[in-house]
């Protein structure tokens, strides 16, 4: 992997940056020059219409170009000072041009975001000999998905060294199934009775693997589910008239003030909606969610002005409305 290759593959270049920062807008790429060691060498940058980023360092003294400095057995202090100033200027460009990214490749981000907008749940970095490793867990701390950065040959047998990123989900008895289709692999890492392997380079659609998010996903909260269900529904037969709670208040009598998310699908299951008032849960602001299990916020709204709470602009004031348990 080249230089360039390996500061950049985490970012995403912002082309409305490019050129209030110093690059040049050419035919089919920008340009970006600037002198470094004492105006000895000169850094060229170049980003083509498809993002590649490219570079070269001019040796100024003799106009031609330096390549000392990317040759893996040429050490010295002179060697690693060129490649010492190439690089800042490289991360430079990064920093001021660019967004971060969480993982190498347009499929593992998309992926990412959508665990992030779905289930609020970012991924955690946990190892430093592994530092692209993203593991995603739930409320109960547990793993539903992990991304990695892997050489190909460690998932297909035979195949080349190239760097590509593998999710690994938990499917427990569907592995089987989904071992024979195409794009699916032996869990790396993982458990491979229990987890499958994607390589995230769009062979699988997209759809297809938030699809198999969901289940692994659910896989773990289904068992938690059952868990907290009987606790959780018993809670709101306590709340008096007039009053509402939180999620997060629900999640902390249970014990764990990050179940909170866990509340909400369980009260999404709601049985009965007159004998487990569900319609007294709002969220951390007082407001009603659009997706109550009984015909969406207008009814929860309306369910809510019976029992005595007023309701504005589908909010509810929680100084004046909030069940405070301990004063109960």
């Amino acid at each position: 992997m080249s230089i360039e290759d390996n500061i950049f593959k985490k970012y995403k270049v912002i082309k409305e940056k490019l050129e209030p920062y110093g690059f040049i807008k050419e035919i089919d790429k920008y340009k970006f020059s600037k002198k470094f060691m004492e105006n000895k060498f000169e850094a060229v940058i170049y980003i083509d219409s498809n993002n590649k980023i490219t570079g070269k360092v001019i040796d100024l003294d003799f106009n031609e170009e330096y390549t000392s400095f990317r040759i893996k057995d040429i050490e010295g202090e002179f060697v690693n000072l060129v490649k010492k100033e190439y690089i800042e200027i490289l991360q430079n460009i990064a920093d001021n041009c660019m967004e971060k990214q969480c993982f190498i490749f347009p499929q593992s981000n998309i992926i990412c975001k959508y665990i992030k907008d779905e289930y609020g749940v970012e991924p955690e970095f946990m190892w430093n000999t592994n530092p692209g490793y993203g593991v995603f867990k739930n409320e109960n701390n547990k793993w539903f998905g992990i991304i990695m950065n892997i050489e190909k040959n460690k998932i297909i047998p035979n195949c080349n060294n190239d760097e590509i990123e593998v999710l690994d989900l938990k499917l427990d008895d569907k592995v089987e199934k989904y071992l024979k289709i195409k794009g699916f692999y032996p869990a790396y890492h993982m458990n491979k009775k229990s987890w499958i392997s994607i390589i995230l380079d769009g062979s699988v659609s997209t759809e297809t693997i938030e699809k198999l998010v969901k289940i692994s996903y659910n896989n773990l909260n289904d068992i938690m589910n059952k868990k907290y269900y009987k606790e959780v529904f018993e809670y709101l037969t306590k709340i008096p008239k007039g009053k509402v709670v939180t999620y997060k208040q629900i999640a902390e009598h249970l014990g764990n003030e990050k179940l909170a998310r866990l509340v909400g699908n369980i009260l999404h299951k709601n049985p009965d909606g007159d004998k487990y008032p569900c319609f007294k849960v709002v969220n951390g602001q007082g407001k009603l969610t659009d997706a109550f299990a009984f015909n969406g916020k207008d009814e929860q709204k309306r369910r809510l002005e019976d029992d005595g709470v007023k309701v504005v602009d589908y909010k509810v004031d929680l100084n004046t409305y909030q069940w405070k348990e301990k004063s109960y």
